[in-house]
């Protein structure tokens, strides 16, 4: 088993992540970009635009849009910032919490055979897979940034 071996299996990894992505965006009636939003929140908490922004690696401008779209159709909630009242905090309105959790709960509910030690096993897998998805995330933008620039 070499480098080509694992090559092949995190391409294959991220083809079912994006497949999940676009599953859950299907249940919640929304974009993948949409979801993506939604999930970072329910993930973290409120954040506002620019953090959300920075996570997803989109334009501010981006982010507004999405956010309009959510806050119109009751998915997502605008809250004044207590400390910047120019700013905004985009938050998941308690009423939604729980169907937003629906998918994540029926992924939960297809690992249910794992036990305590398997369970970390995966954990401890995905850590690894995740900082090689980073380096390679750094590498291409770095590389990215040098044909941009020159």
């Amino acid at each position: 088993m070499g480098r080509q071996d694992i090559d092949s299996a995190v391409r294959q990894l991220v083809d079912r992540v994006e497949q999940y992505r676009l599953a859950v965006s299907a249940f919640l009636g929304c974009s993948a970009s949409e979801s993506r939003v939604l999930d970072l929140i329910r993930e973290r908490g409120p954040l506002g635009v620019g953090q959300v922004s920075r996570a997803v690696g989109v334009r501010h401008s981006v982010v507004t849009g999405i956010a309009d779209r959510l806050v119109a159709r009751g998915l997502l909630e605008r809250r004044p910032d207590a400390t910047d009242r120019r700013r905004s905090i985009l938050a998941l309105p308690e009423e939604r919490v729980a169907a937003l959790d629906t998918p994540y709960q029926l992924f939960g509910e297809a690992m249910v055979d794992l036990d305590d030690e398997r369970a970390q096993e995966v954990i401890d897998a995905l850590r690894v897979v995740g900082e090689m998805l980073d380096r390679g995330s750094d590498a291409l933008v770095r590389k990215g940034r040098r044909r941009t620039l020159g």
